[in-house]
């Protein structure tokens, strides 16, 4: 499990809604689902990354192309990660590049 920020901490004063971009096994990790959509500071943009149950490979590869930000520039509006049990082959060589440099350029 990765969990990263890519923002600024905000002031503790300063009450936000932080956007999340979460990728996994979200049927079998409740806190991938759980935690951003209960938690009403976030906006959870959750993508299904792991083969199970009636989650198949194309349905992810369908998830990534409707919700994983189509460039770069889009990456950083996210200001949390969240990666748990990632299957890596769903993700472009591409993507994981923007996710790289995302979180260690910033």
């Amino acid at each position: 499990m990765l969990a990263a920020s890519l923002g600024p901490v905000a002031a503790q004063n300063e009450p936000r809604i932080i956007k999340v971009l979460a990728m996994g096994k979200a049927s079998s990790t409740p806190t991938l689902t759980a935690w951003p959509t209960a938690e009403p500071s976030t906006d959870p943009t959750i993508i299904a990354t792991r083969a199970f149950g009636e989650v198949t490979g194309a349905v992810i590869m369908r998830y990534m192309r409707i919700y994983f930000p189509r460039t770069y520039d889009q990456l950083p509006a996210y200001e949390f990660i969240f990666l748990a049990q990632v299957d890596m082959s769903f993700i472009s060589t591409q993507q994981a590049r923007w996710i790289y440099d995302a979180l260690v350029k910033k």
